[in-house]
């Protein structure tokens, strides 16, 4: 009985075959196999220089590529310069080139293929090899057993009845080298992965980000979380309508997380995209005229971007054949149109609803990032598309317990009790919490973060940058208006009246609708009925904190009672608003950003701040929070006051740590208090001779004098004063009880000396005793 031969038996027989034929002969096998499995027809080049290949269709049903054919033994190497100089060849034959393909009947090396790779990454022509590799069902013989009658008429029937008994074994190699050799998917696989690597390089690469975005969205780089319910809507919508064509919306507020939210779904869904092609806003002056030409010319320019290969021209030729994929083998492109509220005038409409035509449609899908107010006031909501839009819309942080926002705080190894409590629904905005992480690393102590100095920061060095429709000093002008306004009684406005607090006459309808959008989509703005918006009260107080700020440093007062009866006029009218505290407030914290100059503003400000009636409780623990850089106004208010203000002051300075830098300058204070002595002379009316002798026969006795001035008693200089309208004793006691007495020798030495001059203060001294016993 005579034993069937084995696959590899019988490809080994097939490749001898084809190696016996002459080169020519073999070019000709070559030619016929790819023209009958494509259905084509080739024509094979005569002898001689041959422009790059042996043979091609020469545009025949519009194809237009080259094959070369090399017909080596095993002990013949592939010359990789003679192979690359062909491409060139056949490059300058056809510029419309749409692939070029090796058929060898040997393995082709993987350094030649590597070689092979980046040509075709640098000439953006697609290289197929159809060579004879042992790892594998071999393409060529996959390519034979498409039409063995090929190798019955052109080699011998041997060869044909060869490829007819290796058919079975052949199906999926030929299936797969089928779908290689199709116009539209001919570079698909290669343009894809340069897609998908540029997307990595985007959302991992802060540089990469800014140059392409225009934004830092690279979550890779940074903490981040994954946004659940955005990916499950955008899956939902991937799975379902889009398949219809219906564009995904992916909408929300200013510094929402947008772009992070829609990038990461790309990243982590890749594996399940096709072509990814991200569209920045600043493109969108490439999109005038709308029509599916203009489409394809600015989709090919995208493309001619992402791979820096040939020009326009020829991606438009390849966009051509990618759009002509079958709708069965699913997407061949996803369109990121990202930040569309930047540019207002683009025909954004128009753009997506041409991508829904027929030819676009079940070939690209389209996802596109905006904010609420343009695609409710300018986009209309898509409401004219054929498939009207899946919206996504992203919101702020879940704050459930362990949700989204615990789990961003975790990642900053924070959790909601190291912020204020009037940061913890801020921080919920993706912007906004990452703005409070860069404000905690930059102050000393990250307590120090309130809301009214991420207002602040927000406003003057996030958005500006974020967005360029503000500048610095616009964002000033516009708190300005925003407090003449609220000075005037006015609480709720509509667009029209936002839009010209914003405006001004050398700005076009365009920026003044992103200025306007950065207002309004933004936390600190509500909608109030269907047209009205309110502004939040902490950016009303903001906006009244710098009014009053502008308005103290305009006055240049002299000296400090100048500085507290201009506040005091200045506050007077709006002291029945309920809001004289958080202006204060806010006018701490800016004063404190330090970008408004006046160093001697701050204590007056603190002090009226203070002072305020019914202070919250959450200013009180605001104060406690910043009292490092508030250390010198609190003295002040020690020094000058008592009651309700002066506790507060004390309570914040002993919360201090005890190695504090504020901790020096306490003692130092404290000192210069207890350097001030009373002679604790009676006032004329109350005196009496005998007493008064009496005490100033003593004090001669201790010190040699009794007379105001400056004097050296024991080492230490002080100043007597007849009588000291305050006494600090109690407020030192309770400043130096909360650390250790190692750095406060000469304060405790001054407290002795007051004590054996004058009437000792009991308090004083149970706390001391305490606090050394301690």
């Amino acid at each position: 009985m005579v034993r069937a031969p084995t696959t590899d038996e019988m490809l080994a027989d097939l490749r001898k075959r084809l190696q016996s034929l002459t080169s020519g002969a073999f070019e000709k096998v070559a030619a016929a196999l790819i023209s009958e499995h494509l259905d084509v027809g080739i024509a094979v080049a005569k002898s001689g220089f041959q422009h790059g290949g042996d043979a091609g269709p020469a545009g025949r049903r519009g194809r237009r590529f080259r094959i070369e054919t090399k017909r080596y033994a095993d002990s013949t190497s592939l010359s990789d310069r003679e192979l690359l100089g062909e491409v060139d060849d056949a490059l300058g034959l056809d510029p419309a080139l749409e692939a070029w393909f090796l058929v060898a009947t040997r393995p082709a090396p993987e350094q030649l293929e590597q070689k092979l790779l980046r040509k075709s990454d640098d000439t953006g022509v697609p290289i197929v090899v159809i060579d004879w590799k042992i790892d594998g069902f071999p393409a060529l013989a996959a390519l034979c057993t498409a039409t063995p009658s090929v190798l019955d008429r052109m080699v011998s029937n041997d060869a044909g009845d060869l490829a007819r008994a290796l058919e079975s074994d052949a199906r999926a190699a030929l299936a797969s080298l089928t779908r290689d050799l199709e116009a539209w998917n001919l570079g698909f696989d290669r343009l894809r992965q340069v897609s998908h690597a540029r997307l990595r390089s985007i959302w991992d690469q802060p540089r990469v980000s800014q140059s392409e975005l225009g934004q830092d969205a690279a979550g890779g780089a940074h903490a981040h979380i994954r946004r659940s319910g955005i990916h499950s809507a955008l899956d939902g919508w991937w799975a379902g309508r889009s398949v219809a064509d219906a564009p995904a919306v992916v909408m929300g507020f200013h510094g929402s997380g947008k772009t992070w939210a829609a990038l990461h779904w790309l990243v982590e869904r890749r594996d399940e995209q096709p072509i990814v092609i991200l569209v920045p806003s600043r493109f969108a002056s490439d999109l005038a005229g709308v029509s599916r030409t203009s489409i394809k010319r600015f989709l090919a320019e995208r493309l001619y971007e992402m791979t820096e290969a040939r020009d326009a021209q020829h991606w438009q030729r390849r966009l051509d054949r990618l759009l002509k994929r079958p709708a069965d083998e699913g997407p061949a492109i996803t369109v990121l149109f990202d930040g569309m509220n930047e540019f207002v005038s683009a025909p954004w409409k128009d753009v997506i609803s041409v991508l829904q035509g027929p030819d676009f449609s079940g070939r690209v899908r389209v996802v596109a990032v905006t904010r609420n107010l343009h695609f409710t006031e300018r986009l209309g909501r898509l409401a004219s598309l054929v498939e009207t839009p899946e919206v996504v819309e992203v919101g702020p942080f879940d704050d459930t317990p362990g949700g989204e926002l615990d789990q961003r705080l975790e990642l900053e190894e924070l959790t909601r009790s190291d912020l204020h409590e009037d940061l913890v629904e801020i921080a919920r905005t993706p912007r906004l919490f990452s703005l409070v992480v860069r404000l905690r690393d930059r102050l000393i102590n990250g307590g120090e973060v309130t809301i009214h100095r991420l207002l602040w920061e927000y406003g003057r060095a996030t958005l500006a940058p974020a967005t360029s429709a503000f500048g610095e000093q616009e964002w000033l002008s516009w708190l300005a208006e925003v407090a003449r306004n609220r000075l005037d009684g006015m609480r709720e406005f509509d667009l029209g009246a936002i839009g010209s607090m914003v405006g001004r006459p050398d700005l076009g309808e365009g920026e003044v609708f992103r200025r306007l959008s950065d207002i309004v989509d933004s936390d600190f703005a509500s909608r109030q009925g269907s047209h009205g918006y309110e502004l939040s009260s902490a950016l009303v107080a903001q906006a009244l904190g710098v009014a009053l700020l502008d308005h103290l440093q305009r006055g240049d007062f002299t000296n400090r009672d100048l500085v507290q009866r201009a506040l005091e006029d200045w506050l007077d009218p709006i002291a029945g608003l309920d809001e004289k505290a958080e202006i204060l407030r806010a006018a701490v914290s800016i004063q404190l950003a330090g970008a408004i100059t006046g160093d001697d503003l701050l204590s007056p400000l603190v002090s009226a701040w203070l002072h305020s009636q019914n202070l919250p409780e959450r200013h009180r623990t605001e104060v406690v929070r910043i009292a490092q850089p508030l250390c010198d106004p609190l003295l002040d208010i020690i020094e000058t006051s008592s009651g309700a203000p002066e506790a507060l002051a004390i309570d914040a300075l002993r919360a201090l740590p005890r190695d504090a830098d504020c901790r020096t300058r306490v003692i130092d204070r404290c000192i210069r208090w207890f350097s001030t002595i009373s002679r604790d002379v009676d006032p004329p009316d109350r005196r009496h001779p005998d007493q008064e002798r009496s005490r100033s026969q003593a004090m001669i006795a201790r010190v040699g004098a009794d007379a105001d001035g400056p004097r050296t008693v024991l080492g230490h200089e002080v100043t007597f004063v007849e009588r000291s309208r305050l006494e600090y004793g109690e407020a030192v006691a309770q400043l130096l009880e909360s650390g250790g007495l190692a750095d406060a020798i000469e304060l405790l030495e001054l407290a002795a000396l007051r004590v054996s001059l004058s009437s000792p203060n009991p308090r004083w001294r149970t706390r001391c005793n305490g606090t050394a016993r301690g």
